[in-house]
């Protein structure tokens, strides 16, 4: 169930990608360039922690990544989302409906 309308489109078809592949390995692809090899965690829904009654609450869905070869996790919502994803190997559109 989508929380949030800024999530339709790109991250939605990304976190259902996530969800059909959480064995595989992706490659993420940040606007600054910084590039992650990591593999599926956890997702949740969140919020960004302000009062229920403040017109900027918001609540959204977070998904966490763990990275290859280490132990550290980090997050990626609508907000920070990839420019590129990679999964197995394989470059993926999210304009599409993910498989």
């Amino acid at each position: 169930m989508m929380l949030n309308p800024n999530e339709a489109g790109k991250f939605w078809n990304f976190r259902g990608l996530v969800e059909n592949h959480r064995r595989s390995k992706f490659r993420l692809i940040f606007a600054d360039k910084t590039e992650v090899q990591c593999t599926y965690f956890t997702s949740c829904e969140s919020d960004n922690n302000l009062e229920l009654d403040d017109p900027n609450y918001e609540e959204f869905w977070i998904i966490v990544f763990r990275k290859i070869n280490s132990d550290e996790t980090f997050e990626i919502n609508f907000h920070n989302m990839p420019v590129e994803v990679w999964c197995d190997g394989r470059k993926i559109d999210l304009k599409k409906e993910a498989d």
